[in-house]
Formats: structure tokens, sequence, C-alpha cells
């Protein structure tokens, strides 16, 4: 088997955090093994960004100088050793480096499959038809308690030990293991993702798997959606490789005719020359025999290619309706968004209206679909002019109203003109906490509180 990649795509963010402690490695023209690797340094200001670099550095040298060696768990072991003694050799130059340490994912592509080592909460998954269809396993305390049943992934996405994680690569005073497995089942289409810490903070894998069901053959797409989702929930820095699977192909074996050895008549003294005559005309027979044989096996090696042809042909149709079905697939999930609007009775009036009050409707929906997306642009976009809208009223629904007061706050920088609107929202919230006899601090988020507090001081919002 082998298989070809597409050109990888990456994202390397400092994302909140006062330095980027997050590494990664991926191959170039002078570098022809097919190996990438995803490291999250830990250790504090300077420490933890010199980790992850070094990891990534021994890693890929090791395997640069030892193309020869067999290349399986063992090997990565060594690896591992081999990067633990350079740890070690910084830390004896550089004390104030003692403490230092890096998480590390990697996969290696060889002979149509992919060899993945992790160590730490740095994670590797790889999607099919848009669905998660492996993914590692956390060395992490809130993994091991979900592990155990004693928490849910949900509340492990928000558990105050989240951070906390056991294993990870120091040096030689405290060696650690990698965790290894083969995926073997690997499919052109296949999409896999390694990625630090800060990528998945907070991001389910049902929102994973939508934002890769939605790029369809778009990786771009991919990148920009986790980059716009990480900017706004990640307090972490984030990075992360794509690597799309272009083609699998199955390696055939050149058909090779078998030799026939020729037996040497035995000759004897009183005989030698009918026996000569006799090895001649067997070695002519031999001759046409292998002859036959080698043209036999050269029309059979052309089937062969004939055959692969056309399954190549068949491939590329296949391909061609899968690209056609993606865009199709793409297109309906746009369209679902919209016939949503068919539900609500009162809409059935709007979508004959002359006037277009129909299409600002279909605004509010496309506010709820970029906002629950985390595309806080295109979201604003949609929602800002529906306080004016003579069916807010009716139509807004609370969280609508939330979701509007929340996209002003985050404008409310370049646009000081939006107070007015702001308290607007304000006014419809409290109302509402009013009537349910609970506090508007409840439902007023305390971050975007406290931004308006800073940004207008005394005023009235």
């Amino acid at each position: 088997m082998m298989l070809k990649l597409h050109k990888p795509l990456s994202l390397y963010k400092q994302g909140k955090r006062k330095n980027n402690e997050d590494a990664f490695f991926e191959p170039d023209e002078n570098f022809k093994e097919d190996l990438f690797i995803v490291c999250d340094g830990v250790g504090g200001s300077e420490k933890g960004e010199v980790a992850s670099k070094l990891a990534c550095d021994s890693f890929s040298e090791f395997v640069l100088h030892r193309k020869n060696k067999k290349i399986d768990q063992n090997f990565w072991n060594e690896a591992l050793k081999f990067t633990e003694r350079k740890f070690s050799e910084l830390i004896k130059i550089h004390p104030k480096c003692h403490g230092m340490g890096t998480t590390l994912v990697a996969t290696y592509f060889q002979a149509g499959k992919a060899q993945v080592f992790w160590c730490g909460d740095s994670r590797l998954y790889q999607f099919r038809n848009g669905k998660v269809f492996y993914k590692t396993k956390d060395h992490s305390f809130v993994a091991k308690l979900v592990e155990e049943g004693q928490i849910t992934e949900e509340e492990a996405r928000t558990h105050p030990r989240k951070n906390i994680i056991l294993r990870a690569i120091n040096g030689e005073h405290s060696p650690t293991e990698l965790d290894f497995e083969i995926i073997e089942d690997i499919q052109e289409g296949d999409l896999f993702l390694l990625c630090s810490d800060g990528i998945i903070e907070g991001l389910s894998d049902e929102k994973l798997e939508q934002i890769i069901d939605l790029a369809g053959n778009d990786y771009g797409f991919i990148i920009e959606q986790l980059d716009t989702f990480c900017q706004q929930h990640s307090n972490d820095n984030y990075t992360c490789l794509l690597i799309p699977v272009a083609k699998v192909e199955k390696s055939i074996e050149p058909i090779v005719p078998e030799k026939k050895q020729v037996e040497q008549p035995t000759q004897k003294s009183n005989l030698w020359l009918l026996g000569a005559l006799a090895a001649f005309l067997f070695a002519i027979s031999i001759y046409f025999f292998i002859d036959n044989n080698k043209k036999e096996a050269l029309a059979k090696v052309e089937k062969e290619k004939e055959i692969r042809l056309a399954e190549q042909n068949s491939i590329k149709d296949s391909l061609s309706l899968i690209q056609e079905n993606e865009l199709l697939k793409k297109d309906s999930l746009k369209n679902l968004m919209n016939l949503n609007l068919a539900e609500v009775d009162s809409l059935i009036s709007a979508e004959n209206d002359s006037t277009g009050k129909y299409n600002v409707v279909k605004d509010l929906y496309r506010g709820r679909y970029y906002f629950e997306t985390g595309d806080s642009t295109l979201a604003y976009a949609s929602y800002k002019d529906w306080l004016e809208h003579e069916w807010k009223d009716s139509l807004l629904t609370e969280k609508d109203w939330l979701n509007l007061r929340s996209l002003l706050v985050l404008n409310l920088k370049s646009d000081s003109t939006l107070k007015e609107k702001i308290a607007i929202c304000n006014k419809f919230i409290i109302e509402k906490s009013k009537q349910k006899n609970i506090s508007s601090d409840s439902i007023i988020n305390k971050e975007e509180k406290q931004i308006i507090d800073t940004m207008l001081n005394n005023s009235s919002i």
C-alpha cells in the first residue's frame, strides 16, 4: 500500500497567552520522510517554548540520521531517549531550564499505514466522511476521570483541573513513555488532525465534525473556522496540522515467469556424440518453452495494466462523483438552514411579501447559525439591524437578545454609537429577569459586564 498526501495546512497562534509555547514540525524539501509533530510546552515563560522546539528538533533529527533502521515502536522509544538526553544536556548548561517539559503527538506515514505516538494531552484525530474515525487518548487527570466513569467528556472540558497532565517529556531525570498505535485502515479523503490542547479547549467532537462536514474538500475553510473559534473560546496557544489523504494505492508485484532448470544429459564415453545432439535438441525445446512462457507472462502483465488503468479511470469517475456529492451536500446544508423558516407559522405570509421583509427574517436565522458556529463577524452582520425591525418583539427570543448583546459588546470598541443598542438589550434582559423573578446578573455574562464597565466607566449602560 502507498499513500499520497495533499499539502498539509497549519495553524500556529499565540492566542491569549503572553508567549507561544507550542511548536510543530512538518517535512520540507530537505526532509523527505512523512513525519508530522505537534508539541505543547510547559514550564513557564520561555521554558515551555524551548522544550517544545527542542522535542520537535530532536525527533526529526533522530529520523534524519537513522533512515536505514527499521522504523517501529522500538525506534520511537529510542527517539524518545535521544530527546530526553538532549533535554538533560541543555538543563546542565542552563540550570534555569530545569522543570521545563512538553507534550508531543506525532504521526509517521509509511507503507500505507500511519504510526501514531504521543505523550501528554496533545491529540491526533482521523476523520472519515466528516466523522471522528479515530482519536488518541489524552494522558491527563480529567481523561483518567472520564475513563473511570467519574465525569463526562462535557464536564471534563470545564473541570478546574483540566490542565493537569500525567505525562510529559522532561529529561533523563524524569523519564516518560510514549503510547504507540498503528492505523492500517486509511482511505482516500481521510483527514488527520494533530493539535495542541488549545485547539480543543471547549471544542467538542461534535463541533469538530460539524466544521469538517461543512468544509467538504475546502481544507482552508477548516483552518479558518478553527482559528475563528479559538480566537473567541480558547485561553491557550493553539496549534494544529491538517493532513488530507489524497490517494491510497495498492502496490502490485510484477509477475516473473518461472525459470526451468536445464538438465544436462549424462554423457557416456561411448555415446558422447548422441548425447551432445540430444542436449542440443533439449536446449532448443527449453528455449522455445521459456520464450512462450515469457510471451504469456508479458501478455498477462499487459492485461493487468489494462485492468489497473480501467480501475484508475473508475476511481477518477468515483472521485468526481464524490466531489459533486460534496458540493450538493454543502448546498443542501445551506438550504436546510433556510428551509427552517417554513416551520414558523408567522413567516409563511412573509415569504410571499414583496417588501423584502422575508429576507430580513432569514437574516435572523443566519445570525443564530453563525453565532453557534463561532463566526462573530457574519453573526453580527445578520443580527445588527434587528433592533429596528417591527417584528423584534414577536420573533426575537431571549437567546437572540443575549446573542445580539454579546455581538454589540464585541463591536463597541470600534463603534461607540452602539451604547444605545446595548442599553435596549439590557432593558429587555432585565425585564425578562424580573418576570422570572431571577437576578439579571445570572443572565448577563460577567465578562461582558466587565468589558462594558471598563469601556463606558460611569455610563448608564
